[in-house]
C-alpha cells in the first residue's frame, strides 16, 4: 500500500504528522 507508506512518513514528521494524521487518519497515528 503506497498510500499507507506515504501517510506513515507524514505521520513520522513532527508537527505535521500528529495534526494531519489525527485529523485525517486517527488509525495510523494510534498505530504509530
Amino acid at each position: 500500500m503506497p498510500a499507507a507508506a506515504v501517510h506513515h512518513q507524514v505521520n513520522a514528521v513532527p508537527g505535521l504528522g500528529p495534526r494531519t494524521g489525527k485529523r485525517s487518519h486517527p488509525g495510523p497515528l494510534v498505530h504509530a
